[in-house]
């Protein structure tokens, strides 16, 4: 049975149909959300984009958390701001209080963008508001006669007073009442009427009027108003103008209000699926408003183009590529076929994006039949959409230290859950479901009469198991974390052992097996045991590496040094000192060999007569091994390794040979350590043709290249010309495809073609995979 889960730099891609789970004396700590602590409701598109995204010259704006939102409300007319400083620049006041007739003001302003018919002012009948201007008076009036706001005692509105956060709720609240819900906006009334919970996670609000609760629950869930904390709102504290307008931009954009001119908004990302050979679209939002009161214009023609392409889209005259676009008009001109805005001003727009990924630029664009699209004068609103591949696996990275077999008790394991796709890359999926059940039992080895462990025979009791549902995050990820204690700690001898096991099974995604986790699964999920045995290096794992992969063999034959790092931990992944590792290679080490390669001798695996080289692990549980190789001629060099009992000396602390074994016991056998491919490159002068990638090294723009027995090293540089399938790229795509090139008959190959006149090389990768 596999024991462990494997360290946190290698991922292993699991089903999820079935990925295990199993928790007993062991305690989870899964970070599971309060039901009711995120804004379900939150609006899909903004009214703050395009030309509202201009500066409006708030000099006390800058820096400020709502600096945008304040550039919008002006863009909006909402807010004139407050002055002007001494130099003539234009003032917001964002620490300033807001106050009732401010209020009124705001949202009067505001309400011919959301789509609020205002009612002619009449008097309501408010007897404080006679000292102030028309234009304040006309607004409390109006809010009055619509509800958004009342009087706070009989005839008394107290124009002056401050607007609290619950007055800042309930009076945005009956705003959006009123307002025409736009494209990706959510009806406040559907929350009313029972669509949504309106649940919120405040403690603080259970003072405030009926009403003031109902409003603050609606529009925290309509992700208009946050708390000022995870768990307190705050009802009584007072509105600044800052904060305000971040309140009513997010109002807004669940409102029909949309900037002057056209604007254009979809996903950032979309989804495609490359295996089945399925296109993915994605659907824009459009909206056209009068250039001077934001009104809705109805009936407006819609051009489309889009690419994957945009830097080939249009020739130097401005007009659109026919062969690089996809274009809702013959030669990217208006018809009588393209898509129209409804009454209110906005159409849907739906794009193909075919099924690989990238990134497609889409530019929208509005005009009489007939009109043809011009890119250096034709008015336009741009989306980008990255293109993702549909995820196919769960792949599943733990924190655990390398090559640990066991856990002890007491420590905490943390296994983090990644959706990705069929090339292993991480998808951005949130809120897919993922329901997990953990299991924890004791399968402590039974004890036999004469007081040692039976390993054959194992007691199982005290199971528990445990079921819960997670979410991914917004990056597709969600994590849980389990520890377990020792159920008899001072009886060490025993030797106690959990076992954890985790079966998650998909709720809401089509995940498909990618590949097998060989070492910490079964074909059902994850195991994961903690014991309290004393660390046995026999038990451990042997392993090799290398600081680069390979060298550039020295053109004049002299000598190029490497090192060959032998790292040994036992089974819980801690090091261990004081042993001695033989190494050795495949590569003879005589002037005279066919390999022409010499140097100082690294070892060769073989009886007494050639043995192999023997070095000690440190306080690290390294034995590091230096060598130098001469020759002028590429190899592969293979190293292997073994923990060996020398000169018929026991290095172990526990179990794994005895003082009277033989000379050069093997404790840790060559069979069972992953041996190491070092390449012994020469530089390429020539082309060269179609060769199989061995190593892809983008920090030094160097790729080593195959066949293994003669590899072959080349450098690329960004002068020169990058091909994939014979079609030119950029050199950020070829490498982007050289990485995800990889070893074996069917791999890419790559074709090099130098040009020693110029200095400007060729490269070219296949596409085979």
């Amino acid at each position: 049975m596999p024991l462990i889960a494997r360290q946190r730099s290698r991922l292993a891609v699991l089903a999820v149909l079935a990925l295990v789970g199993s928790l007993l004396a062991v305690s989870a700590v899964p970070a599971v959300a309060a039901e009711d602590d995120t804004a379900d409701e939150k609006a899909m598109y903004s009214a703050c984009v395009g030309a509202a995204e201009d500066d409006a010259g708030f000099a006390d704006m800058r820096g400020n958390f709502a600096e945008d939102e304040a550039n919008c409300l002006a863009h909006y007319g909402i807010t004139l701001g407050t002055g002007t400083d001494e130099d003539g620049n234009s003032l917001y006041g964002p620490s300033s209080s807001v106050t009732r007739w401010q209020m009124a003001l705001f949202l009067s302003r505001a309400a011919g963008p959301a789509g609020i018919e205002l009612p002619m002012a009449s008097d309501q009948m408010l007897s404080d508001i006679g000292s102030l201007g028309d234009n304040a008076q006309d607004a409390i009036n109006q809010m009055a006669d619509l509800g958004i706001m009342a009087a706070r005692s009989s005839g008394m509105f107290d124009p002056d007073g401050v607007v609290t956060r619950q007055d800042m709720a309930v009076h945005l609240a009956g705003f959006l009442s009123n307002a025409l819900t736009g494209p990706g906006g959510v009806d406040i009334d559907d929350l009313k009427n029972g669509r949504a919970s309106g649940k919120s996670p405040f403690t603080d609000i259970e003072g405030v009027t009926v009403a003031a609760h109902k409003s603050i629950r609606d529009i925290f869930e309509l992700g208009v108003a946050a708390g000022t904390s995870a768990t307190e709102f705050s009802p009584d504290a007072p509105v600044r103008r800052d904060q305000m307008a971040a309140f009513i931009a997010r109002a807004l954009a669940h409102t029909n209000a949309r900037p002057a001119g056209i604007t254009a908004q979809g996903p950032a990302m979309a989804f495609v699926d490359a295996a089945a050979g399925a296109g993915g679209d994605a659907d824009i939002s459009v909206s056209v408003r009068d250039s001077m009161d934001h009104s809705p214009v109805p009936d407006a023609s819609i051009g489309v183009i889009s690419t994957e392409t945009p830097d080939e889209a249009f020739d130097d005259a401005g007009e659109c590529v026919t062969a690089k676009v996809t274009s809702s008009g013959a030669g990217c001109k208006i018809t009588t076929s393209d898509e129209a805005t409804d009454p209110d001003g906005n159409a849907d727009i739906n794009v193909d994006l075919g099924n690989t990924a990238g990134t497609t630029t889409v530019w929208v664009w509005t005009g009489d039949t007939g009109d043809a699209f011009d890119a250096d004068t034709t008015e336009r609103a741009t989306v980008e959409i990255d293109r993702t591949l549909e995820a196919t696996g769960l792949k599943v990275t733990v924190d655990t230290k390398e090559n640990a077999k066991f856990l002890k008790f007491g420590d905490t394991i943390t296994y983090t859950f990644q959706a990705v796709d069929a090339n292993g890359d991480a998808v951005a999926h949130k809120d897919a479901s993922v329901n997990v059940t953990a299991t924890i039992e004791d399968i402590t080895p039974s004890i036999a009469a004469d007081g040692t462990r039976n390993a054959d025979e194992l007691h199982r009791d005290d199971s528990e198991t445990t079921e819960a549902t997670h979410k991914t995050g917004a990056d597709g990820s969600f994590e849980i974390s389990f520890t377990a204690d020792d159920p008899e700690s001072g009886n060490d001898k025993r030797g106690d052992r959990i076992e954890l096991s985790i079966v998650l099974a998909d709720a809401s995604l089509t995940l498909n097996v990618t590949a097998a986790n060989d070492q910490n699964t079964t074909d059902d999920g994850i195991q994961i045991i903690w014991s309290d045995a004393a660390s046995d290096a026999s038990g451990g794992t042997l392993s090799l590496s290398s600081p680069v992969r390979y060298h550039e063999v020295d053109s004049a034959g002299g000598p190029v040094g490497n090192a060959l790092m032998a790292t040994l931990v036992d089974q819980y992944g801690d090091p261990v000192r004081g042993q001695k590792v033989s190494v050795w290679s495949t590569v003879t080490n005589t002037a005279t060999d066919n390999l022409g390669l010499g140097g100082r001798v690294l070892g060769t695996a073989g009886g007494d007569d050639n043995p192999a080289d023997n070095r000690t692990t440190n306080r690290n549980g390294v034995a590091t091994k230096r060598y130098t190789r001469s020759g002028t001629v590429g190899v592969n060099e293979v190293l292997d390794a073994s923990l060996k009992m020398v000169n018929g000396e026991c290095r172990n602390t526990d179990a794994g040979c005895d003082s009277g074994d033989d000379a050069d016991t093997d404790i840790i056998a060559a069979t069972d350590v992953t041996d190491l491919t070092h390449y012994w490159a020469v530089r390429a002068t020539a082309s060269v043709s179609a060769q199989t990638v061995l190593v892809a090294d983008q920090d030094n723009n160097s790729i080593v290249l195959g066949p293994e027995a003669t590899p072959t090293l080349v450098t690329y540089k960004s002068g020169d010309y990058f091909q994939i399938a014979d079609a030119s790229a950029t050199m950020e795509a070829f490498e982007k495809a050289l990485n995800d090139a990889t070893g074996g008959a069917t791999a890419d190959s790559v074709t090099v073609t130098i040009n020693t006149a110029s200095g400007i090389n060729t490269f070219n990768i296949s596409t085979n995979n």
